[in-house]
Parts: C-alpha cells; structure tokens; sequence
C-alpha cells in the first residue's frame, strides 16, 4: 500500500522530514579515531583524536594490581610507537 500510495502521490508517502535530512544532508567528517585491538589503526589526522578502547574480554598491557578499582582519564598529547600522524 506504501508504494502504491508513494508512487500516485510522487513522494514517499511516510518519509520523517527530520530523519531524511539527518542522511541526505552533508555534514562534516568526525575527526574522532578509535583504535582496539580489533580495528589497529596506524594513523589518525593531525587535528583528530585518538580513543584507546581496551575490552575486558582481551588481555590488556595495561593491567593493574588493584583489579581497575581506580581509573582515571589521562589526556596526551602524542600517540605511541607505530600510530602515525598525517
């Protein structure tokens, strides 16, 4: 009934305004990087950001002895060996 109604009108006949212009409108690329041990990156954008995701369910280096009861975010400023600016 949708395309039937859609096609006599010439126009979808259900289309949400707010959620077409939210696909069908340009918006700017995210500067936001995220590296796991899934999806290695080896290069994030000069003025991009880097986020480090560490699962439970994959050995970490970063482990700690008081089982992660303290965590604390630590803003850096360059990234480690092997991830590349561009």
């Amino acid at each position: 009934m949708k395309i039937v109604r859609s096609s006599t009108d010439g126009k979808v006949f259900d289309l949400i305004p707010e959620v077409a212009a939210r696909y069908l409108q340009p918006h700017a690329k995210s500067t936001l990087e995220v590296w796991n041990f899934y999806r290695q990156i080896d290069a994030v954008p000069r003025s991009g950001t880097l986020r480090v995701l560490l699962g439970l369910a994959v050995p970490s280096p970063l482990e700690r002895r008081d089982n992660w009861a303290n965590v604390n975010d630590t803003q850096v400023s360059t990234p480690g060996a092997g991830v590349l600016l561009r």
